[in-house]
């Protein structure tokens, strides 16, 4: 049996895989979606270019140009689109990754380790070295006790360095 936080943790880590699919998928839908509307709308502008002279004399100019400035300001906006989402992806690619690494299961050395210059006691140092660089120098305690000062100090101050 696992503790809640931990049952928590892990099926928050697996769903930001599911979010991060669903994300993919529907930008994708919606892409494909502005896609066909800007290319509609630059279809409809060409048509309405090409043919303006036939078509002024079976619509009124005031309609011709509405017509022109909603397809105009289809495409304006499927543009604003796609840089307003790609910035918003960017962000939230950005959270994404700070949550998959805060939910995973690896665990990371301290960023910022003891000072241990003004130190002196080997088992201090010791227990620092290992809890923040993962090294294990226990070793040296059992012949520590019985070596000279000098040789004490010397290997205090490697261990230090």
């Amino acid at each position: 049996m696992e503790r809640p936080f931990k049952s928590l943790k892990k099926i928050m880590f697996d769903n930001l895989e599911k979010l991060r699919e669903n994300q993919r998928h529907n930008f994708e839908r919606f892409d494909k979606f502005m896609l066909w509307i800007v290319g509609f709308s630059i279809g409809g502008i060409s048509i309405i270019v090409t043919n303006l002279t036939e078509l002024n004399t079976r619509i009124s100019h005031s309609t011709s140009k509405s017509i022109l400035l909603l397809l105009s300001l289809s495409i304006v906006s499927g543009i604003l689109y796609r840089l307003a989402f790609y910035h918003l992806q960017v962000e939230y690619q950005a959270k994404e990754f700070f949550l998959h690494g805060a939910f995973s299961e690896v665990e990371l050395m301290s960023f910022d380790p003891d000072d241990l210059t003004n130190e002196t006691s080997i088992h201090k140092v010791i227990s620092s070295l290992k809890i923040d660089f993962g090294e294990d120098f226990s070793y040296l305690l059992e012949d520590y006790a019985s070596l000279p000062h000098t040789t004490q100090q010397n290997i205090l101050e490697y261990l230090k360095d």
